[in-house]
């Protein structure tokens, strides 16, 4: 009898750790469940899903895309810009993690760098305009443009 307590308790405690895939909504003017696109970076775990809606944000500092997370535009890069704000060189931009995704915005002034992965990341439907993007890890980039400016690879 306690050898089936035990069980039915470790069983209880494995599944109460798991925790579900989440997608987090980012508006423009901060009415998401995430008032940022910053808090939302730092809220997120493996397997969530960042939405981002149709706007303009302005970075100052780097977002760091965790492991495993999807950042998403909703409306795709004509719709969804990243600026970063200050001089250039731009000392703000996307570090991804292994496992991170990224799709469908305009991106401009920023710095662009793929790290610790080893060929995970993803990289789609951007528009880069006034960056540079670095990466030390292999990683699949596809359906980009690089406009609007100077692009250093």
């Amino acid at each position: 009898m306690q050898h089936r307590i035990l069980i039915i308790l470790a069983i209880t405690a494995s599944l109460a750790s798991t925790a579900e895939a989440r997608t987090w909504y980012v508006a423009v003017d901060g009415s998401g469940d995430a008032p940022t696109l910053h808090a939302a970076m730092d809220s997120a775990n493996a397997g969530d899903t960042i939405l981002v809606g149709p706007g303009t944000y302005e970075i100052e500092t780097c977002l760091d895309v965790p492991a495993g997370v999807s950042v998403i535009s909703e409306n795709g890069p004509h719709e969804t810009r990243v600026v970063g704000v200050g001089p250039l060189p731009p000392t703000c931009g996307f570090n991804l993690q292994t496992g991170s995704n990224l799709q469908g915005f305009w991106i401009e002034r920023c710095q662009f760098v793929i790290f610790a992965g080893r060929g995970s990341q993803i990289i789609r439907n951007i528009t880069f305009g006034q960056t540079s993007l670095s990466a030390n890890d292999p990683c699949f980039i596809h359906n980009n443009l690089f406009a609007a400016g100077a692009v250093d690879l």
